[in-house]
């Protein structure tokens, strides 16, 4: 994964996109986040609940709010399209705080492929996937 350093000043990237799916009648939509400032709100949740959280994920991220689906008007049922867990955009997971919808099986796949071996309840292996990914993202000084 690249620093949000990189993605900003090499690859120019601003947004990030990924797709939500409705969970009752499946339309699909395109959401975008704005780099920077979605990771922000991430770093200064964590650096502000960090010591609150006892390497366990909040509520929020354990369930978090999905918008509602404009197609049909049901609330909370537009989530993150995964389909093959190689195609995870975990980027824009943890910038939507959106984690929480990853089953295990998603969390030690990205912990496999970090070269990291974590086990543990879920809540943990949640907390520690925003943890990894912020650190990997943190520009480097």
């Amino acid at each position: 994964m690249h620093t949000l350093d990189h993605l900003l000043s090499q690859l120019n990237l601003k947004t990030i996109t990924g797709t939500l799916q409705c969970k009752s009648c499946l339309t699909q939509t395109d959401i975008h986040f704005d780099l920077l400032k979605k990771f922000e709100k991430v770093a200064i949740y964590i650096k502000e609940k960090k010591s609150e959280m006892f390497q366990r994920a909040p509520d929020a991220w354990l369930k978090p709010v999905f918008p509602d689906c404009k197609s049909c008007g049901r609330k909370n049922t537009m989530q993150p399209l995964i389909e093959k867990k190689k195609e995870i955009n975990w980027v824009f997971l943890v910038l939507g705080e959106m984690i929480g919808c990853c089953n295990v099986r998603h969390l030690k796949y990205f912990w496999k492929h970090n070269d990291l071996h974590i086990t543990g309840a879920r809540n943990r292996l949640v907390y520690l996937t925003y943890i990894s990914l912020c650190k990997q993202l943190q520009t480097k000084s």
